[in-house]
C-alpha cells in the first residue's frame, strides 16, 4: 500500500510538473477516490510526499491540493473500533497491506492512516458514508469529521441513510445523485470556482 501512495502522489507531481503543458493550475488541486480510493485519496492529500518512496524524477515546484473527496474510506489503521465487524478486524489482514502484522509495522500504518496525518493546515475535506455499511462502518467518516473539525479544517461530511458500500440500497438518503451533485459544488468552493447549477434540459 505504501508504494500504492506513492503512485497517487507522483501522479500529482507528474501533473505539477507539467502544469503549464497540460493548461493545468498547479496551485488549486482536488482529489477523489471511494473505498479503497478514498483512503488513498485522503493519504495522497494529507501526507508529506518524503514519507513514501515517490520518484525521485519528478522532484520539482510544490503543487496545492486544496481539497479532498472521499467516499466511504478507511480512515485508520490503528483504531481497533473503526475496523471493527470489518475484515480489517483480522490481524492477518494487514500482511498484504502492510507487509506484516500491525505490530511490527505499527510506524508504516500512522504514515498510511489518514486520522494520523491531519495538520492545521490540512486542505478542506468532503466525506460521504452509507450507514449500513458493512463493509467498512460509517464510523469511519464521523471520526474523520470530527477530527477535522478539532484542528479547525474544512470538512462536509453526508451521512446517506440506508445505503451499504458504494451506496447500494434501495431507498437511500441522500441519493447518489445529490451526494454527487454535492461533491462537485464542494470542489467548485475549495478550488475557487463559483457553483453554477447544470441548466435543465
Amino acid at each position: 500500500m505504501n508504494d500504492s501512495v506513492a503512485d497517487c502522489k507522483d501522479a500529482v507531481r507528474y501533473l505539477v510538473k507539467h502544469a503549464e503543458q497540460y493548461g493545468l493550475d498547479p496551485q488549486r488541486i482536488g482529489t477523489f477516490g471511494s473505498s479503497a480510493g478514498g483512503h488513498l485519496t485522503l493519504v495522497t492529500a494529507l501526507g508529506d510526499e518524503w514519507d513514501y518512496p515517490c520518484d525521485p524524477a519528478l522532484v520539482g515546484p510544490p503543487g496545492r491540493i486544496r481539497c479532498v473527496a472521499a467516499y466511504y474510506p478507511l480512515v485508520s489503521f490503528v483504531d481497533p473500533a473503526l475496523m471493527k465487524g470489518s475484515n480489517f478486524e483480522r490481524p492477518q489482514r494487514m500482511l498484504p497491506l502492510l507487509g506484516g502484522l500491525l505490530t511490527e509495522k505499527r510506524d508504516l500504518a500512522l504514515k498510511l492512516s489518514p486520522l494520523e496525518l491531519l495538520r492545521t493546515n490540512s486542505p478542506a475535506i468532503f466525506l460521504a458514508h452509507g450507514d449500513a455499511d458493512t463493509v467498512l462502518s460509517f464510523r469511519n467518516a464521523l471520526a474523520m469529521r470530527d477530527a477535522a473539525q478539532a484542528k479547525g479544517v474544512p470538512v462536509e461530511c453526508v451521512i446517506s441513510k440506508g445505503a451499504g458500500h458504494g451506496f447500494g440500497g434501495e431507498a437511500v438518503d441522500p441519493t447518489v445523485a445529490e451526494i454527487n451533485r454535492r461533491t462537485v459544488e464542494f470542489f467548485l468552493k475549495y478550488l475557487g470556482q463559483p457553483w453554477k447549477a447544470p441548466d435543465k434540459p
